[in-house]
This record gives structure tokens, sequence and C-alpha cells, in this order.
């Protein structure tokens, strides 16, 4: 970790910090991937980890705990760079931290998940995946037993919450899978229930070629952006987890969208799902948002305690809670919220010094948030369309310059609007603001208020297009996303999305080989799942569908290149199928 971070570690022992040389000597034991370090445990940090030089320093903007954050990564990897022959393994808490990491040169981001102090998988997945694709990093997942409400580790409550882990970060494209615990996985009798379950993941997926993961959206934000995904017991808006800045314009849209794509992830983050404690002590975790104890804090006024989303609960303390879970196996465990999806996890994070040729792969990318001025990402996204691609904008992002590429000619001022009109549907009544404008001869108009000004234009670019959301930051007035960017979302997306689920609420994905397709169904609810799957664009010769965790055949029907398959999926279970020739 950070040399600060480490003198503080061994420093509680009362031991020197080992030389870096040790660490080498260890590695080189096992040189037959060649050998790896792993850094960072965590500084970003969702744990123990956490540098108390960040807290010490307040930074006022996200400009300058960025720069902040750039000096804290630079100073921590200076001992591995001058060991060029290391594989460096980096493990963020924080999804922000992923594009952080691979800037500044960790070979595999490795993002922690699973336990209830951070944020949710899916998020996990979107930056990971997009930071690897964007720097030529490899990426995983970490599976952590750490249970904040009970202050403690889980590894013999209810396995299904890590059995859906795995599948869906092995279908989403992690190759690297890191399982914290040690021997905290195995008892007197053998394996605990979570090794149990990793075991008999493995036992599938190492003889099963995953395939890609089916990714058509690209999303784009500032590389100072320092978002984090809402934990829904947050009383004031911040951004950049170890400074707790206030929002800037255009965060509260980026909000908005990631809680649209990703239903219910804002839950994951859930320190609390027991209810207020008459005593808090100990406490959720030594640090992570929710709480910073006195070990870890520079000074008294940086000791913090997030207030309890209601004000009883179940047990006096968490001790109580522990003894109840692990002693009476009263086991809640499988209800540890998971997001849902409401157009498939289709979507990579890049910060806006992504290139032009990395983003098209993608036939759609989507701006997020307030662009960094230094990186001129306007150039690089009128680069893309111009090769072929689908860029949205909005107002705030663009503006009265940018007329010649965007499409509409955007006047500076705001007008309040009180209901909006899909073509030619009925208006839909929904306060909000909009930056007037007028659109080039050749745009096309999806949407308007009731008064003829337009909302959504989409104008043609090159061989691609940019559509523009008049909409500042794409915020609503009664919702962190206005309702017309989340039609103007809905309407494209579902031109890209490879796989339609009808059915109550699931998180679902896709993944394409040499000659198969496989869709996942998870069902986060404790009621069983029943609906049907279409899988779009299925060649006529893949003409057999399988259960790929039972063997068992799935019946489905044909219209035209499109195949639908009716899927029951009991309580807090996953369903993968593969469609494939005879």
């Amino acid at each position: 970790a950070h040399p600060e971070t480490r003198a503080w570690f061994f420093s509680r022992f009362g031991r020197p910090v080992p030389p870096f040389s040790r660490l080498l000597d260890l590695v080189q034991r096992y040189p037959a991937d060649g050998p790896t370090a792993q850094m960072f445990m965590e500084d970003d940090s969702a744990g123990v980890g956490f540098s108390a030089r960040l807290l010490r320093e307040k930074p006022r903007t996200h400009a300058a705990a960025k720069q902040l954050w750039n000096r804290y990564l630079a100073e921590a990897m200076m001992s591995v760079r001058e060991h060029p022959e290391l594989k460096v393994w980096g493990m963020v808490g924080y999804a922000r931290s992923a594009h952080d990491y691979a800037r500044h040169g960790v070979d595999t981001i490795i993002v922690e998940r699973s336990n209830d102090n951070i944020e949710d998988l899916q998020t996990a997945i979107a930056f990971a995946r997009g930071a690897a694709r964007q720097f030529g990093k490899s990426w995983g997942i970490d599976l952590s037993l750490w249970w904040g409400v009970i202050y403690g580790c889980v590894p013999d409550l209810d396995p299904s919450l890590y059995t859906r882990h795995l599948w869906v970060s092995w279908l989403a494209g992690a190759r690297a899978m890191r399982i914290e615990g040690g021997m905290m996985h195995f008892g007197p009798e053998g394996p605990r229930a979570v090794a149990r379950a990793v075991d008999a993941f493995g036992t599938i997926a190492r003889d099963l070629d995953p395939g890609v993961p089916d990714v058509p959206v690209a999303l784009i934000l500032a590389e100072d952006h320092g978002w984090m995904t809402p934990p829904y017991w947050r009383t004031d808006n911040t951004a950049w987890n170890y400074a707790r800045i206030p929002y800037r314009q255009g965060d509260r849209g980026i909000d908005g969208f990631f809680l649209n794509a990703f239903p219910g992830s804002n839950y994951a983050m859930d320190p609390f799902p027991a209810g207020a404690y008459a005593v808090d002590n100990p406490p959720a975790t030594p640090f992570a948002l929710s709480c910073v104890t006195p070990e870890f804090a520079p000074r008294p006024e940086d000791i913090f305690n997030a207030e309890p989303p209601i004000p009883f609960g179940r047990f006096a303390s968490r001790d109580e809670a522990r003894k109840v879970f692990l002693e009476e196996n009263r086991d809640p465990s499988p209800y540890r919220p998971m997001g849902d999806s409401r157009w498939g996890d289709i979507f990579d994070v890049f910060t806006d010094d992504i290139r032009a040729e990395t983003l098209r792969a993608y036939p759609v990318a989507v701006m997020l948030g307030q662009p960094f001025p230094e990186n001129h990402v306007k150039h690089t996204l009128r680069a893309y369309a111009e090769a072929g691609g689908t860029v949205v904008l909005c107002a705030g992002q663009v503006g009265p310059d940018d007329a010649g590429w965007c499409g509409v000619a955007i006047e500076p001022e705001l007008r309040a609007g009180r209901a909006w009109r899909w073509r030619d549907e009925p208006p839909r009544h929904e306060p909000f603001r909009y930056c007037p404008g007028r659109p080039s001869p050749d745009a096309e108009v999806y949407a308007a208020t009731t008064s003829g000004d337009p909302l959504v234009t989409s104008v043609p670019l090159g061989a691609g297009r940019v559509i523009t959301v008049l909409v500042p930051w794409y915020e609503g007035g009664n919702s962190p996303l206005c309702g017309v960017a989340l039609r103007a979302f809905d309407e494209l997306f579902n031109t890209v999305q490879p796989v339609q689920v009808d059915g109550p609420p699931a998180e679902w994905l896709s993944a394409s080989g040499p000659d198969y397709r496989t869709v996942l169904v998870a069902n986060h609810d404790g009621a069983p799942w029943q609906g049907t799957v279409t899988l779009r664009n299925l060649p006529d010769l893949y003409t057999t569908c399988r259960d790929i965790v039972t063997g068992h055949p799935i019946h489905f029907t044909r219209s035209e290149k499109s195949a639908t398959a009716e899927l029951a999926i009991p309580p807090f279970s996953v369903k993968v199928i593969r469609w494939r020739p005879e």
C-alpha cells in the first residue's frame, strides 16, 4: 500500500515496516505465471487500508480531490515501478477508483464486492471492465465475507449471494476472482458454506468458455468525477468518498442514470438492515462511507457515523445481532440487496480521456455529468460520430458554440417546463428546466414541450448521429433523471439491446462465443421468478438451448431472427442458458 499506510499498519503491532525486498522474495516463490504483487488493500477505501493522509487534507473541489488522489497513487506505485517484472493487482473498494488504478500502472483491477459497506456489483463491473478496456488491463471481482451489520464475517451463512456474484462476474468478463477470508472458509468439518458455493461454481466454470460479454453502450464521465453509488441512507449529496465534496452541477443526473439502469443498486451499501442499534459499538466497520472511527480519524472532527434510516431496530447492538445470526442459525443473508436491470447490464464506463478508436467498438456513447475541460472530449465524440457512432449529450455539456455539430443552436437561458410530448403521443406532466434551441434543418425532433420547444433532437453527423437532450444534465424537477431523458434512453437502448426480458424485476446480461450465445438471468427476490427471455439476432443454425448449470434442455420458440424462452427461477438464484448449433 502507500508507504504511510504501511507504516501506520505495522506501528499498531510495534513492528518495523518490512523492506520491499521481502515482498519480492515471497512472490518469486510462485513463478508459474510470473510474480504477482497485490497492492492497495482498499486504500480508497472500503475498509481498514485507508490512508489518514487523504483524510488530513481537505480538497474543496472535484479537481483538487483528483489531484490529491493522483499524488497518493504515484507515491504508492514508486516501489513497484522499479520492478517491471511484477504483475500488480490493485484492490479497490469504490468503482470510481478503477480508472485511476489502471492509469497509474496497476495490471489487474480487483473490485471488492458482496459485503454491505460498499457499492453494488453492477457498477463495479461497468467501471472495472471499462477501465480495463480503456487502458489495456485485466479486471476481476473480490468476494468479501465482511458484514458490517454484525461486525464480523459470514462464511457459514446462506451462500446464494456469493453464487450470484460469481456467475454474474464471470459471464460479464471478470477473469480474476479473489476470495477474502483465508482459513475462515474451512472449519473442523471441512469446507464451509461459502467455500462449497465457490467450489460448485468452479466445477462448472473451469470447463466453460464464458465468451465475450455483449456491451453495446459506452458511458463517459469526467476524469475527476469522483462519483459513487449513492446509498439510500445518505442525507447529503457528496462525491469523492474520502473528501465528501458537495455535488456539482451534473452529479445528480449521474445518480439518476445509474439508479434507473440498475434499479435497487443503491440498497447494496446497507450497514443498517437490522435497523438502528441502541449501542453503536462496535460500529458498522472501522472505516467506510458510513463510519470513521477515532482510530482512523486524523482529528476529532473527522469522526463520523451515518444516521440510521429508521430510528428503531431489532437488536441492541451488533454483538447481539452476530450471536443471533451465527449461533441461533437465524439467517437473513439471502435478503441482502442486489440491483436489477432496466436495459440489461450493457454498459462500460470510461473517463473522458478516452480515445476515439476505443469507442468505435460501441454503437452508442453517452456523456454523463460535466466534462473535464483539459481532455477535449467533444473532439473525441465528434470524430466517433463521424465514424458511425451515436452520441448522446445534454445541455450543459454542449452549449451555444456547439450548434455546428450537435444539430441545435442552444440559447443561453433557462425556461420552466410543465409537460413534454414524445412525438405525437399525449403529453406527460412533469416539471423540468430546459434550454430553448433552434434545430438545424436536417434535425429530427423526438420530444418537445407542449408549446413546441424542442427537448430531444437527433442530427446526422458523418456516418453517425448526435442526440441532444435540452434538459440540463438530464435532471428532472422531482427526480434525478428527467422523464423525457429516460424516454430517450429507453428508445435508443432498445435498438441495441441484445436481450429483452419480460417478467418481474431481474438482472440480466448476455455473452457471445464463436458458436454459442449465452444469457444469464438472476432473481434477487424472495419469490420465484417466471418470465420470458428473448435473444435477438440469433442465427438459424442455433437450434438447441440448455441450462449450463443442470444440463437440462430449454424449450424456445422462434420469430424471425429472435428466440424466446420461458424461464422459472427459484428465489435468490441464477439461471444461465446457452444456445448453440445441434
